[in-house]
């Protein structure tokens, strides 16, 4: 495991949550895998354009790396490439940024093709204008953070090398995204609504998805990974799941956020979150034990600004309360339909169901008779409704099924067509 010193550096009056971000970067650089022995902390007038750090401050880290045996000097902040070189020059030892730590941690995560595609698409953006400066420690032997995906040979290359390789892997890419949305169409068109869980990595989405999932007792009980780490969930998942009251429905699971979430992360993984644009429903799963909740919330809230989804339904579970004393009061407008939960509870997910199942169908189940003489038409229009109960009586069979809002609509024009 490397030895890192975490440098924090920002402008003074220009940066807000500066306890909880810190926190945060240390959490993302033992993510990676490394040990950090030593937090640096400087206020600045304005950012060094050659270092970032003041000059008196190099030289105060460059005294520390060698009695603590340092691998790794991690800033804070986005570092360009002639940056990264300067400071390597000055310290004596492998530089890396808060976006590379973030990218370094996909690298490890993504286990399946298209994943491993998307991070190394966003690692080959992220290091293109940079290879100046990375040209001097990736030519070393030995690993480590910052050196996991692309490697040596690949990052060796010149401008025109990379660039070909980028679009072969949009190329690559293209195939997936056109499978993923011909999926997400049948989705949409379908008879499920689909319920979207969003929020900051590690706050346990998975492990609502999971609960949900295997209360509802969908066809097949397969559950998605829930570690107890940063990132663990890169791919969206879908999973069956079925309402109290019998009415089924998909639940999605998605990445989770940070703050100032790398701008290559969010062009490489654009067409997976653009999934949540097209949900019924939103989940936005908070971290009730966390000293950052206020940093979760900010960071979710600008994702949904970005992806054009602030107006989809929402409900907010201020999950993990096992781990708090008791339920403090948040007083933020911004979080609707707050339940206080804790995952890991089958009760706490069944009020979860229940709370899923009135905003997704506030009337309830709808019922309508069908006379014998129209069902043909009728079940041609609608055999993939996801009925519950079918009665038949004298006159024509009595249908029951929960209903969006769409489906709806849909019924009712039929039935002022056969009038």
């Amino acid at each position: 495991m490397e030895r890192v010193i975490a440098v924090t550096a920002y402008e003074r009056n220009s940066e807000n949550n500066i306890k909880e971000k810190t926190e945060e970067f240390v959490s993302l650089i033992e993510a990676a895998d490394a040990e950090v022995v030593i937090q640096v902390e400087q206020a600045l007038q304005k950012m060094h354009p050659a270092t970032v750090i003041g000059s008196g401050k190099v030289d105060a880290i460059k005294a520390l790396i060698s009695p603590h045996a340092i691998d790794a000097v991690c800033f804070n902040v986005e570092l360009s490439g002639s940056q990264i070189r300067n400071l390597e020059e000055a310290l004596g030892c492998k530089i890396i940024d808060r976006t590379h730590v973030i990218l370094d941690i996909f690298a490890n995560r993504a286990s399946d093709r298209e994943g491993k595609l998307q991070v190394k698409l966003a690692q080959l953006r992220y290091r293109l204008p940079r290879l100046t400066g990375y040209r001097s420690y990736l030519s070393r032997t030995g690993g480590g953070i910052g050196t996991r995906g692309p490697g040596e040979q690949q990052l060796e290359t010149d401008r025109r090398h990379i660039q070909r390789e980028m679009q072969q892997i949009k190329r690559a890419l293209s195939g997936a995204e056109k499978t993923r949305r011909i999926k997400s169409g049948r989705r949409r068109r379908g008879p499920l609504p689909v319920v979207a869980l969003i929020g900051y990595t590690n706050a346990g989405k998975s492990t609502v998805l999971n609960g949900l999932h295997a209360l509802g007792g969908g066809p097949e009980k397969k559950e998605v990974s829930a570690r107890n780490r940063l990132f663990e969930t890169l791919s969206t998942a879908h999973r069956h799941a079925v309402l109290p009251g019998g009415a089924s429905y998909v639940l999605m699971d998605t990445v989770g956020f940070v703050s100032d979430l790398p701008t290559e992360f969010i062009e490489a993984f654009q067409s997976t979150l653009e999934e949540i644009v097209h949900a019924d429903l939103i989940l936005h799963v908070i971290d009730g034990s966390s000293e950052t909740i206020e940093l979760q919330i900010d960071t979710t809230m600008d994702m949904l600004r970005r992806l054009d989804s602030i107006g989809i339904p929402r409900m907010t579970l201020i999950n993990k309360t096992d781990r708090i004393d008791s339920e403090y009061s948040i007083a933020d407008k911004r979080l609707p339909n707050r339940l206080w939960i804790s995952a890991k509870q089958e009760a706490d997910i069944r009020r979860v169901a229940e709370k899923i199942e009135s905003m997704l169908y506030p009337e309830g189940a709808y019922v309508w008779h069908v006379p014998y003489a129209r069902q043909e038409d009728f079940l041609r229009r609608f055999h993939h409704m996801d009925f519950f109960t079918v009665d038949y009586e004298a006159e024509g069979a009595r249908f029951c099924a929960y209903l969006t809002n769409s489906q709806k609509a849909r019924l009712k024009r039929w039935e002022r067509e056969e009038r």
